[in-house]
């Protein structure tokens, strides 16, 4: 099982509530409060599967890219790997990926990317994904 293309979605998802995650005292006037922007991560592979990850909950402080360029940042490391080596193709990510990003954003991309793989190592095995995390 080999990846063989990426696609990086945006979404952005209404919230119950207005939150202010580390800015206690309102001053991110430009944020809006009441949405959460994603980034959902499509790996694709020989056989038909998808793997899926996130980079959850960004901010505009983080500077993310748009998903046409995150996908550009990704697709080198990820495409013709073979799913069997995913710890590989999560290294290449984390050595390739821009350290010139936020430090949150680079963690959040690296950690949808593991979710990503991993997701594609339970259906190599066809077993669902939080059985690999324990059950």
């Amino acid at each position: 099982m080999k990846i063989t293309d990426i696609r990086v979605r945006e979404v952005s998802i209404p919230r119950i509530y207005e939150t202010y995650a580390a800015d206690p005292n309102k001053l991110q006037a430009s944020t809006n409060h009441t949405r959460s922007v994603y980034q959902i991560l499509e790996c694709f592979t020989d056989d038909g599967q998808v793997g899926l990850g996130e980079f959850s909950d960004l901010a505009k402080r983080m500077r993310s890219p748009a998903p046409s360029e995150m996908r550009n940042l990704l697709l080198d490391s990820l495409v013709g790997v073979d799913i069997a080596d995913w710890r590989f193709a999560y290294a290449r990510v984390s050595d390739t990926f821009p350290s010139s990003f936020h430090s949150e954003f680079r963690s959040l991309v690296l950690f949808g990317v593991e979710i990503a793989l991993l997701d594609l190592v339970g259906k190599r095995y066809s077993v669902p994904f939080y059985e690999l995390l324990g059950g």
